[in-house]
């Protein structure tokens, strides 16, 4: 119990008291008040008067830490949404992958393919290789993914016009995630 109080209490540092201060004053304002209005009071009140005095703490710490959370989302949606900017203004053709679609494509990937962003969602992200692309994937790109968190080659690319052209592909492994960053370079110039 007292370990239970006292994560209650002592959350952190950066958590505002306001909630539970008002709770707590609110309670012992009415206590008083009630101690002018109807006398002394009876020893269950006094006996209870300290778990109430938590209780009150701990409900206006509940909204603490709601108000807290609140914020965070607030940011972290600002953060993320400034990441997407940053990324759907690269000149790289840049995607994120789960493994079997795309999670997110830039305006350069969608131009250099060819395809509307909504197509690279809906699709599976094998359509955009030639079968011996496919092969080299499968067979050494994702295994030296997996193993070393990041894989990089030489791979043939098929446009939503059904035109082929030679690509790099640099795949990195997003930790915790079956989910890949993967950056497409068009490698036609270099080839001729």
């Amino acid at each position: 119990m007292i370990n239970l109080l006292s994560q209650y209490i002592l959350i952190g540092e950066s958590m505002r008291y306001t909630w539970r201060i008002v709770f707590s004053t609110f309670f012992i304002t009415n206590l008083f008040i009630s101690y002018i209005v109807t006398g002394p009071f009876h020893k269950t009140t006094l006996i209870l008067t300290p778990f109430n005095i938590i209780l009150f703490w701990i409900i206006g710490l509940q909204i603490d830490k709601y108000l807290h959370s609140k914020k965070q989302l607030r940011s972290a949606n600002s953060i993320l949404h400034d990441y997407s900017y940053a990324l759907d203004s690269a000149i790289d053709a840049i995607g994120i992958t789960n493994e079997e679609h795309y999670e997110f494509v830039n305006e350069a990937l969608v131009m250099l393919y060819g395809y509307e962003k909504e197509e690279f969602i809906n699709n599976p992200w094998r359509i955009l290789y030639t079968d011996d692309s496919l092969e080299f994937i499968d067979g050494t790109l994702i295994p030296d993914l997996f193993e070393h968190g990041q894989a990089r080659g030489e791979a043939t690319g098929i446009k939503k016009d059904g035109t082929t052209f030679p690509l790099e592909l640099t795949l990195s492994l997003i930790k915790e995630t079956h989910k890949t960053i993967l950056v497409v370079r068009d490698i036609t110039k270099q080839k001729q």
